[in-house]
């Protein structure tokens, strides 16, 4: 018998929906139901059809996988031309027709197989450029007043001048990003102002506060893997000389509060 089977389907992607996205995962389990309709074209026979089914595939590289589709469909009962019916206390009963199908493959992707790499915390920082502007004058004003004084003090004309150094001036937060679903520091380049400020003020209080995207991953798996990327990053600052008990970790979980959704993997260090 010569048949098209036509459907719409909807999957749902468990492996995701239960254990978040991962792009090193290697089986992904994907159940789906569909409706449509089938034509016999022996018979010139169509028929409504159903399915539900489970899509399995197994990752082999980044662009191939080896996918397996087992799947139950039903159909009325005339769609291989004969009449299935039969009485049941004189009342004539159709049948449904239903058959199993299981097909084994190969998947190419044809687009792309890699997320966008991690954002730049310079792209951050053009975010925050009018309070880091605002931080530059502070910061030149007072070197302007420091040097003003220093003068006064080698041409002596003011011998009770002391010198003055301008020890701190408020740091704007700073960012350090990750990649999708992980809680490894994706550039080593982001901790060099962590660095900077840790090395200005090493006695401070600092909050490292972990973000995820809220578009990726459930609610409590976003914020679990906020947590493990806030503590990633306070135990940089450990290394770097800064005592633990001068760090306070906080979980934001899930969030989209800055745009595009990837700026939001990161974790901030800032002076409590």
């Amino acid at each position: 018998m010569k048949f098209m089977n036509i459907q719409e389907q909807a999957m749902f992607n468990l492996s995701n929906m239960l254990c978040g996205y991962s792009d090193t995962r290697v089986w992904n389990f994907i159940p789906y139901a569909g409706v449509g309709f089938l034509r016999n074209f022996d018979d010139n026979v169509n028929a409504h059809a159903a399915s539900l089914g489970v899509l399995n595939t197994w990752k082999l590289s980044r662009k191939w996988a080896v996918n397996l589709d087992l799947s139950f469909n039903i159909s009325d009962d005339d769609i291989d031309g004969t009449d299935a019916s039969h009485t049941v206390y004189g009342t004539s009963v159709a049948k449904t027709d239903r058959y199993f199908t299981a097909e084994i493959g190969l998947t190419y992707n044809l687009g792309k197989a890699t997320w966008n790499k991690v954002p730049d915390v310079d792209a951050i920082n053009a975010l925050h450029q009018s309070q880091l502007d605002a931080l530059n004058a502070q910061l030149a004003d007072a070197n302007a007043e420091n040097d003003r004084l220093n003068n006064l003090i080698k041409n002596h004309k003011c011998p009770e001048a002391k010198t003055v150094t301008v020890k701190e001036v408020a740091t704007a937060p700073v960012s350090v990003f990750f990649n999708i679903g992980k809680s490894k520091i994706a550039s080593r380049k982001d901790l060099q102002n962590v660095k900077a400020m840790t090395e200005a003020s090493k006695d401070a209080k600092f909050v490292v506060t972990g973000y995820a995207d809220s578009k990726t991953g459930s609610a409590s798996y976003n914020q679990k893997l906020s947590q493990k990327r806030a503590e990633a990053v306070a135990n940089e600052l450990v290394k770097m000389g800064v005592s633990r008990d001068n760090i306070e970790i906080v979980a934001k979980g899930g969030v989209a509060d800055l745009t595009p959704i990837s700026y939001n993997r990161r974790a901030t260090v800032e002076i409590k």
